[in-house]
C-alpha cells in the first residue's frame, strides 16, 4: 500500500480566519493535488477565546470543521488513514492539547510541527524572574509537562519539523527526536516579503512618495492572547495610548514625518476609532507599509521580520509597565540583536537623526539567518517547498 500523502489537515486552537486560509497555503496545496481541511479545536482547548473573540476577517472555507467535544474528535481521527494523511499542528504542545497528540499517535498518523515563525528567546534568568509573579496553574503544569518524555504520555515524535531560521528548532518545545526530519523552509513573513518585492503598485503605494513612519501595532491591551494564555495585561489602555500618541507627536514634529498605524490582524479598531489621535489606521497591509516607510516603530512584534528584510531603521518602544511585564525581556532581546537601544516612553526623549536611521546590515543579516530563513535553504513559497517534499517522498 502506498504511503504517499494525499490529505493534509491543519490542527488549530484559535478562531479560523482569512489570514489563516492564506498563510496555510490552502490554494497552493489544492493546486498540487492535496485535499486540505482545517480542524478547529478552539471551543475545546480555548473555550473563553471561542466565546469572546471575534476575528475581523471571518472566512468561509468548506474544509473548516469546528469541534465541540473530545468524543467527536476521537471519532473523526479514527476515520483517518495512517497511510495517506498528514496532520500539521499549528498549536502548542501543552497539557490541554495532549489528547490530540495522543490520539494521532495511537492511530499512527504522521504529523508535522510548525517551528518556522520563531522569535528570539530572552535570557532564561531574566525570563524566569519576570515570570515568577505571573505563574498560573496552567503554565506551571505545562512547565513540568514539557519536560517529561513524550513517550510516557503515549505520544510519538513528529515525522517532520517545518523550520525557518537556523535557531528556530531550538526555541519551540514539541515531541521531536533524532528520527524527526527537519524541512528547512522559512518564516511565513518571508513569503509575504517575496510577494511584496514583486508586487505592482496599488493605492497604498501613494505612501511611497511620502516621508512616513509605520507603527507595528500589537493590539496590546486588547489582544485575545491574554485571554488564551491567561496572563496579565502588560499595561492598560488608559496609560498606553496617550504615551504612544505623545511619542508619535514627537516623531512627526521633530522628524517631519507622518506616523501611520499598521493595525494588528486581530484588532477591532472600529470599536476604538480615535485611540491613535486620528492617525490613519490600515489593516492587513503591514508588509507594504513597512516596505515604503522611512522608519519602523515597534515593541516586539513578529512583524519586525518585515523591517529586517526590507532593511528599515527601527525604534523599539517600551514603558516602565511594559518592561516589568513578560514583554520587556523580548523587546530587550530583539533590539539588542539588531544593535538598538529601546526607547522608554516614560523618559524624556530626544530624537537624534544620525542614530535613528542607522541600519547595521551585518546584524540584520545574522537575524535573518537565525530567525527568518536559514542560509542556503530553498527559495520559493513555504507551502511549495512542503508540497514538493511530500510529492517526492516515497
Amino acid at each position: 500500500m502506498s504511503n504517499r500523502i494525499t490529505d493534509i489537515i491543519f490542527f488549530i486552537e484559535s478562531p479560523f480566519n482569512k489570514r489563516d486560509y492564506e498563510r496555510f497555503g490552502i490554494d497552493l496545496l489544492q493546486l498540487n493535488g492535496f485535499k486540505v481541511e482545517v480542524w478547529d479545536f478552539t471551543p475545546i482547548i480555548n473555550s473563553e477565546v471561542y466565546k469572546r473573540v471575534k476575528v475581523p476577517d471571518p472566512f468561509d472555507f468548506y474544509g473548516h470543521k469546528l469541534f465541540f467535544s473530545k468524543d467527536e474528535v476521537f471519532r473523526k481521527i479514527n476515520q483517518l488513514s495512517k497511510n495517506s494523511c498528514l496532520v500539521v499542528f499549528f498549536m502548542g504542545y501543552t497539557f490541554k492539547s495532549l489528547f490530540l497528540f495522543r490520539a494521532i499517535s495511537k492511530k499512527k498518523i504522521r504529523y508535522a510541527v510548525f517551528m518556522a515563525n520563531a522569535l528570539p528567546l530572552p535570557n532564561s534568568k531574566i525570563t524566569f524572574l519576570k515570570k515568577i509573579k505571573n505563574i498560573t496553574p496552567d503554565n506551571l503544569l505545562n512547565f513540568f509537562f514539557r519536560r517529561t518524555p513524550c513517550w510516557l504520555f503515549g505520544v510519538k515524535s513528529a515525522w517532520i519539523c517545518l523550520a525557518g531560521g537556523s535557531k528556530s528548532t531550538t526555541i519551540y518545545r514539541y515531541p521531536v527526536d533524532s528520527k524527526t526530519e527537519t524541512l528547512w523552509c522559512h518564516s511565513m513573513d518571508y513569503d509575504i516579503y517575496l510577494k511584496e518585492v514583486k508586487a505592482k503598485d496599488d493605492a497604498l503605494d501613494n505612501y511611497q512618495n511620502k516621508n512616513y513612519a509605520v507603527f507595528l501595532d500589537e493590539y496590546l491591551p486588547y489582544h485575545p492572547d491574554y485571554i488564551h494564555h491567561k496572563i496579565p495585561l502588560p499595561t492598560s489602555a488608559d496609560k498606553y495610548y496617550p504615551k504612544l500618541c505623545k511619542f508619535f507627536d514627537l516623531v512627526e514634529s521633530v522628524l517631519g514625518m507622518e506616523v501611520v498605524i499598521a493595525a494588528h490582524p486581530r484588532a477591532h479598531y472600529e470599536n476604538h476609532p480615535h485611540i491613535f489621535g486620528g492617525r490613519k489606521i490600515i489593516q492587513f497591509k503591514t508588509a507594504k507599509l513597512v516596505k515604503n516607510s522611512k522608519l519602523v516603530l515597534l515593541h516586539a512584534s513578529t512583524s519586525v521580520n518585515y523591517a529586517i528584510l526590507f532593511k528599515k531603521p527601527c525604534i523599539f518602544m517600551t514603558t516602565k509597565d511594559i518592561q516589568r511585564s513578560h514583554m520587556g525581556p523580548y523587546i530587550n532581546k530583539i533590539s539588542s540583536l539588531l544593535g538598538i537601544t529601546p526607547t522608554d516612553l516614560d523618559d524624556e526623549i530626544e530624537l537624534e537623526n544620525e542614530n535613528i536611521f542607522f541600519v547595521n546590515d551585518e546584524l540584520y543579516n545574522e537575524y535573518i539567518d537565525s530567525y527568518i530563513k536559514k542560509r542556503g535553504s530553498k527559495e520559493g513559497p513555504f507551502w511549495r517547498i512542503v508540497a514538493d517534499f511530500l510529492k517526492e517522498y516515497k
